[in-house]
């Protein structure tokens, strides 16, 4: 039975990193610039609300509905779910690099990237294996209540707590169980550009507790990761902020955020930038560390075939 080299898969994106530089940092750059994208376009609608918000507060106006800020509230969601559309496409395309770049990684040109019918593809799949989970978990959510619901009623506190618990330790299982099955989905598209669920259901048989894991591990990186970026990020506003009180004392740091928002956005750009600058690698590390794993557990799948399936 071919098995998986949990330790080559999980390092497969540090030796990524280190093979394909400055593919990650364009991974890295295209995600960033997609958020700062984003933010652009969100900013001016967010100051548009806190503007009128603010507005009809200072007036001592009732609270009654204001026919400008909900259009702009309903024009704000609806850009949103369109961006949400966009960022998903855009990881898609990322993702497919990752898997490329460990699958085929002589075709390496554009970074790996492509915009095909396979990119199109995950993207259609992805988003609907969303809407198939969120309809799953709702469904599942209201069994669960009407379970917990009726045991309720026989007044037996411990027993209706051990069953929800219970209960929702299956259902993130099941979850968690089906998602691992169908994670060769990606690299498997990648590989020969046809859909595969049915064959990655089939190819990772028996090998769900290796998979699950291999991303517990990757999972457990990341996080040590976040922490220390986020220890370094707080480490440096901490020293920007601790410049502001010595500068002009607590009342100037606490009047620059009650400036008008342009001005405030002016005077936080070169933070901004700065942050934006330190994004691009971190963006791309992250990429490249949780995804190469799943084509690399994919490939020690393919070189046996005949046993997997």
């Amino acid at each position: 039975m071919a098995e998986i080299s949990l330790g080559d898969a999980i390092g497969s994106g540090f030796g990524l990193i280190r093979r394909r530089p400055l593919a990650v940092l364009i991974w890295g750059g295209l995600q960033t610039a997609f958020l700062l994208g984003f933010f652009a376009l969100m900013a001016p609608m967010y100051e548009m609300m806190f503007t009128q918000m603010a507005g009809q507060a200072a007036t001592g106006a009732p609270a009654t509905p204001n026919p400008a800020l909900l259009a702009n509230v309903m024009q704000f969601q609806g850009l949103s779910i369109l961006l949400q559309f966009v960022g998903l496409f855009v990881n898609a395309v990322l993702y497919c690099a990752v898997f490329r770049a460990v699958i085929h990684p002589d075709r390496n040109r554009f970074a790996s990237m492509r915009l095909g019918m396979t990119e199109l593809l995950v993207f259609v799949l992805v988003f609907g294996e969303l809407i198939i989970f969120s309809i799953a978990l709702i469904l599942i959510a209201l069994v669960i209540g009407l379970v917990i619901g009726l045991l309720s009623t026989l007044h037996v506190a411990a027993i209706t707590t051990l069953v929800g618990l219970a209960l929702g330790i299956l259902v993130l299982w099941g979850l968690i169980y089906v998602a691992v099955r169908l994670s060769a989905v990606g690299p498997m598209m990648v590989d020969d550009g046809k859909v595969h669920l049915l064959d990655a259901w089939a190819l990772t048989k028996g090998r769900a507790g290796q998979m699950f894991l291999m991303g517990l591990c990757v999972f457990v990186i990341l996080f040590v990761m976040v922490i220390v970026v986020e220890i370094v990020i707080v480490a440096l506003f901490m020293g920007v902020g601790f410049t502001a009180f010595s500068a002009g004392g607590s009342q100037a740091a606490a009047s620059l955020f009650k400036q008008n928002p342009a001005m405030l956005l002016s005077k936080l750009l070169p933070v901004m930038i700065f942050a934006g600058v330190l994004a691009v690698p971190i963006y791309g590390a992250t990429l490249a560390i949780m995804g190469a794993p799943w084509a690399r557990a994919y490939l020690d799948l393919r070189h046996n075939p005949a046993e997997a399936f």
